[in-house]
């Protein structure tokens, strides 16, 4: 497991536009690379073209734009991936690839682009969506990231900058399923990484699995050549669609939360791995049943806990009024117990 590495989100730096567009544009697209067909890497092992061929109507590359105080045209300040979540319009990206926009501009494989507006984002999950009003959209289609396995292959399509305007394919395997890495200010933890090469621009594409399912939304690399990885990161599915519903339905994240907050134990002798609790939140879900300072969560419902990412990770697959089941052990006794908790929501 990768733990505490620092890594690069796929996110292309800002640029100064000069030309519109099109007549009722605000904003301008750079320009466009020359090419036509698909943009494929070949692989062995799965038929990339032609699950790339089923999923590439519902792939999009994203703008986000800028307008700074003197400027006659709006700043390029994010360029990604993106994918058509569903028929009304609502575009699941990363928060990296808009957060600092004010302005965004989707472009379609065939052709069409249209203005965008933010939905909602949120910056700890690293998930932002954004909405359009374009008839006949086809979505992708998800699937099951708690059916991953290691070894398993997958396909990863995006727009990376200054590859053709058609978005690229790229197949590799799974190489683990609960890596941690530090993005940016933000930690994420339960990631799937794989060994598909990714590059700026491809942050917000789907990763998918050999029957053409969404697994994971392609977040961030760590560098081993400029502007290149062997390594990627995606966030599963399962992890991220809660979220996009709450920001869809409410425009911000309700989150749930047993109501502790904590560090790493420091693996010794005298302590078993996992969340050292060292503040309970009063009325918590955890401080009215039981739960104390200084005790060390092991596990949920099952899941290994070391970290509060990993914590939260796992409570990002859950909902208010959901009960789980949490191992601690008091370090006073060494007593391992077990206890439900219905979780609440987080302030």
């Amino acid at each position: 497991m990768l733990r505490h590495r620092a890594a690069t989100v796929l996110l292309m730096g800002s640029l100064v536009l000069s030309q519109p567009f099109g007549t009722e544009a605000r904003w301008a697209l750079p320009p466009r690379p020359m090419a036509t067909g698909l943009a494929v890497v070949p692989q062995e092992r799965l038929d990339s073209a032609a699950v790339a061929e089923a999923a590439r109507p519902a792939v999009v590359r994203v703008f986000a734009y800028l307008q700074l105080p003197g400027l006659a045209e709006p700043l390029l300040v994010g360029q990604g991936s993106g994918m058509v979540a569903d028929a009304a319009g609502h575009i699941l990206t990363n928060n990296h690839v808009v957060a600092d926009g004010e302005f965004f501009l989707v472009t379609f494989a065939d052709g069409r682009q249209a203005e965008a507006w933010l939905v909602g984002r949120d910056s700890r999950s690293d998930i932002a969506v954004l909405g359009v009003a374009l008839p006949e959209l086809q979505p992708v289609r998800f699937g099951d990231s708690n059916q991953l396995a290691v070894g398993q292959d997958v396909i990863a399509i995006g727009y990376a900058v200054g590859l053709p305007e058609t978005p690229a394919v790229r197949g590799g395997t799974v190489l683990s399923l609960d890596s941690r890495i530090l993005a940016g200010d933000v930690e994420l933890a339960g990631l799937i990484r794989s060994n598909i090469p990714l590059y700026p621009g491809d942050s917000g594409g789907p990763l998918l699995d050999s029957n053409g399912a969404v697994v994971g939304i392609n977040a961030a690399i760590v560098a081993r050549r400029v502007g290149r990885s062997e390594t990627s990161f995606s966030i599963p599915v399962n992890q991220a669609l809660p979220i996009v519903d709450s920001l869809v339905t409410y425009g911000r994240v309700i989150r749930p939360t047993l109501g502790v907050s904590g560090v790493a134990t420091g693996r010794t002798a005298d302590q078993p791995a996992g969340l050292l609790i060292t503040t309970l939140v009063p009325e918590s879900p955890a401080a009215t049943t039981g739960l104390q300072e200084g005790d060390i969560i092991t596990s949920v419902d099952g899941v290994p806990i070391l970290t509060l990412a990993d914590l939260e990770a796992l409570l990002a697959q859950r909902a208010v009024g959901e009960q789980v089941t949490v191992e601690y052990v008091r370090q006073q006794d060494g007593q391992r117990t077990r206890l439900k908790l219905t979780l609440s929501e987080a302030p």
